[in-house]
């Protein structure tokens, strides 16, 4: 199936596939270098999804901020960490020195074909409220939840998951997903690239994959992302994405990476920084000094990181769908008209509240 649909494509889009900006913008003709194994490798994925019956899928996302040097090298920052003589140390506490960040979201998803699917995506982005979200498809019917508001939907599912697509409610900003349905992702996604190349192998969590990178660059950006492909089912195994604004880093008393680094650049570079004498009699415990070096610019990688089980079948039960406790059926919650008397008490209370 190729991407032709402008609106399959903007979905796209939103699940990660991120084109570049400047990549729409172009004028001259880019000149791509994709290597033969290196494109086998894609269509073995496309073919692969496209033929699998029975799946079950988690996946977790990572982010990490890499400093680079003025040459786009990548910089190793020695943060100071307090060693005590007397506590052992903790091996499962998180490493001082990763920058490397959990994202409070997951995916999990159950497919069997033709016809049933369900996908839970838990966000906890704020802790205080987190939310659950659910597209569920039984066989007959499809629902769907909308955590903020307690509803869920409910309508008549397809016979195919080919036909997800005409459903209102239905959730494709997801790599799996679109392959599943039958979509060539990379077909329309190479056609912005600059290069892709086979990097070389790499083993996860016991899994031997093959590494296929994409190369994008502009005066402006680079992109680069890598998939790393199962040699035996030929199913993503890890995705990752690495952006780096080339502008940034030139100017002095900038930081590069983006605008949110840029915001630093004042605090870590002071223009005058003023000398204070300090008598060390006074402060015995005074640590002596170091220097810090202050990266040049930094890159961001976004990992999306899968666990994949391919089975014969899976339990009937695992489609069922219980909607959460309160939740009303959208198609059936009353639109209740207001009366004049109801906007005056509501009129009523606000000025209350505000002379209070």
């Amino acid at each position: 199936m190729r991407l032709r649909n402008p609106l399959l494509i903007t979905v796209l889009f939103l699940g990660g596939i991120t084109a570049p900006l400047h990549a729409q913008i172009t004028l001259t003709q880019r000149v791509i270098k994709i290597e033969p194994k290196a494109r086998q490798v894609l269509d073995r994925v496309t073919d692969a999804y496209r033929k699998v019956s029975n799946l079950l899928l988690k996946t977790e996302f990572y982010s990490e901020m890499i400093p680079l040097d003025s040459n786009g090298n990548v910089v190793k920052i020695e943060l100071p960490i307090e060693k005590s003589e007397t506590a052992p140390p903790d091996k499962t506490a998180p490493d001082k020195n990763s920058a490397r960040q959990k994202v409070p979201r997951s995916l999990q998803l159950a497919f069997s074909r033709p016809n049933r699917i369900r996908l839970e995506m838990t966000d906890a982005t704020n802790e205080m409220q987190p939310y659950l979200y659910q597209w569920v498809s039984d066989g007959k019917y499809f629902y769907s939840t909308i955590p903020e508001k307690n509803y869920f939907t409910k309508e008549k599912a397809p016979r195919s998951f080919t036909d997800f697509f005409y459903l209102r409610h239905m959730n494709f900003t997801s790599w799996d997903i679109l392959l599943l349905v039958g979509v060539d992702v990379f077909a329309e996604f190479l056609n912005m690239m600059d290069s892709v190349t086979i990097e070389g192998t790499e083993s996860i969590r016991g899994v031997q994959t093959d590494i296929v990178k994409m190369e994008w660059a502009s005066p402006y950006q680079e992109i680069v992302y890598r998939f790393y492909v199962g040699r035996e089912d030929s199913l993503l195994r890890r995705v990752t994405q690495e952006t780096r604004d080339t502008t940034a880093g030139n100017e002095p008393g900038k930081v590069g990476g983006g605008d949110p680094f840029d915001q630093l650049s004042d605090v870590v570079q002071p223009s005058n920084p003023v000398s204070i004498p300090l008598d060390e009699r006074e402060v015995p415990l005074l640590p002596p000094p170091t220097e810090v070096k202050v990266p040049k610019s930094f890159k961001t990688r976004m990992t999306y990181e899968y666990s994949v089980d391919v089975r014969s079948e899976i339990a009937a039960g695992t489609f069922e769908f219980t909607p959460p406790v309160g939740a009303l059926l959208s198609a059936e919650i009353p639109h209740k008209r207001l009366k004049v008397k109801d906007y005056r008490a509501m009129a009523k209370a606000i000025l209350a509240r505000r002379k209070n």
